[in-house]
């Protein structure tokens, strides 16, 4: 998952740094000149296809599987890649066009990969096996800003071009290595009385289903008994309402149901206060990730003078500095909620604090440092490091609501989520067009500490750790109405 996560987003960043050198960039044709409206336009590009595909990515790794969805987004996203550079020498539109693909395609991986957490990790390792897959974005971000720099100066290798041609070539690696050595999410394999389910462990399987996950019992994890039974074995259906062995079927057993009858809870979901709390928070974060990874670059070239290849190594150091403290901040929780002396609410909301205002204050901070660079990039460095405790915050929130339904919850609030990454460099471009100044800057920089503030505060006061209502459906017989607070959900 790791590898995968960082080819994806290695593609999507190297448009980001190459913000910088697209103003005057040989294409074969001459030289194109892009000013910032335009390069506001190229960057954004992507996420209009990203945010329109998320919802359906997380609804098909629930049907179909993680492993198909994260491998097929994945590789068409490499092949789009290595396009780019001949469509840019076209046509600055076809350039577009394939960038709103290339987005599209992207935007059913991080959906899919939430389902497969949910599926695969227990409620106890939550913390740190998310932590540590979604910190593989950050090797991606440090490894392609620092090559990037040094592809586009090198003109023996083709310039900017090549920055597609490697991470593209490069996805395609991945993307084999993932669909050999991932297993099947619905395979079990029997050997007499031992059944394996994706490589899971027994203590994983029993985990999994105390806290809402999938039921292993009579060997119905198969695709086979998805299809063909009504009360076990869907990865949709969490029959354990307390302990382990208590099971309540919740649908009469007398219908073949199959998984494309499958209906999601819109209902309560749209009605539910945690549910628009983890919008808030996703929407503000993402504002605030997109607006370091799209438009930073550009203050330190723009504002501080960092030359091509200088502010691709410093550009990745905030990456590396959010890495380490990712791991870190969540191998302490991990140790302190082993303990039981924290609850799981309190971790994400612990990790809110770090994730949110850590951010906010070294952003208020870059307003009073001038032009000193050294502040600067200690600062930037700070406020990336704070942000990895997002990991453990409201990014295992999604699992911590809806196990079942995790990749589509994931899809819904990352759609919205992704508004920012056109809409912060667009509104960048309009407050920084013509005034590449340190007091245009400022005004930048207070404008997304704000937004981390309402978010966290948002967040903390309505999130919870608990599973739903709504993540399972209830038992209903004929004539009977469901109960107060329910919704009917088919399968």
């Amino acid at each position: 998952m790791v590898q995968d996560q960082q080819q994806d987003n290695t593609s999507r960043v190297i448009t980001h740094h190459n913000n910088q050198y697209l103003q005057k960039t040989s294409l074969g044709r001459g030289d194109a000149s892009w000013d910032e409206h335009t390069q506001g336009q190229i960057l954004g590009a992507c996420y209009y296809g990203y945010a329109l595909t998320n919802p359906l990515g997380g609804r098909l790794a629930e049907t179909m599987g993680g492993k198909w969805v994260v491998g097929m987004g994945a590789l068409l996203t490499a092949l789009l890649t290595l396009l780019a550079p001949l469509c840019a020498a076209l046509a600055t539109s076809l350039f577009l066009a394939v960038l709103v693909l290339r987005g599209a395609t992207e935007g059913v991986c991080f959906p899919a990969l939430a389902s497969l957490l949910a599926l695969r990790v227990p409620r106890s390792r939550r913390d740190k096996s998310t932590s540590f897959v979604y910190g593989g974005i950050q090797v991606g971000i440090a490894v392609s800003l620092m090559l990037s720099g040094w592809l586009c100066d090198n003109l023996a290798l083709g310039g900017w071009p090549s920055t597609f041609y490697f991470f593209g070539g490069f996805g395609v690696l991945v993307v084999a290595l993932w669909f050999l050595l991932l297993q099947e999410d619905e395979e079990v394999k029997v050997e007499g009385e031992h059944q394996k389910h994706g490589g899971l462990d027994e203590e994983v399987k029993v985990e999994l289903q105390k806290h809402g996950g999938l039921d292993y019992s009579q060997g119905r994890g198969t695709p086979e008994a998805q299809n063909n039974y009504t009360i076990s074995g869907s990865r949709f259906d969490s029959r354990c309402t307390g302990d382990v062995g208590e099971k309540t079927p919740y649908l009469s057993n007398n219908k073949t149901v199959t998984r494309q009858d499958a209906k999601f809870p819109w209902r309560s979901v749209l009605t539910s206060l945690p549910v628009w709390s983890l919008t808030a928070m996703h929407v503000g974060s993402n504002w605030g990730m997109y607006t370091f990874l799209t438009v930073v670059p550009s203050f330190l070239s723009n504002v501080l003078g960092f030359d091509m290849k200088s502010n691709g190594v410093v550009s990745a150091l905030p990456s590396l500095c959010m890495l380490l403290f990712n791991l870190l901040f969540s191998a302490v929780l991990a140790a302190v909620s082993k303990a039981g002396t924290v609850s799981t609410l309190t971790v994400r909301r612990i990790s809110t604090l770090f994730g949110a205002g850590g951010p906010m204050l070294c952003l208020v901070g870059l307003c009073f440092v001038g032009y000193r660079k050294d502040l600067t990039i200690i600062l930037l460095c700070m406020a990336m490091g704070f942000k990895g405790a997002m990991y453990s915050g409201y990014m295992c929130s999604h699992q911590d609501l809806t196990p079942n339904y995790a990749g589509t919850l994931f899809g819904l609030t990352n759609c919205l989520a992704t508004v920012p990454g056109f809409l912060a460099p667009l509104v960048v471009g309009i407050i920084t067009h013509d005034n590449q100044t340190l007091s245009a800057w400022r005004y930048v920089f207070l404008l997304t500490a704000l937004v981390y503030l309402v978010s966290s505060a948002v967040f903390i006061l309505g999130i919870s750790a608990d599973v739903q209502p709504w993540n399972r459906p209830q038992k209903i017989k004929e004539g009977e109405k469901p109960e107060a607070g329910m919704e009917i959900t088919r399968f």
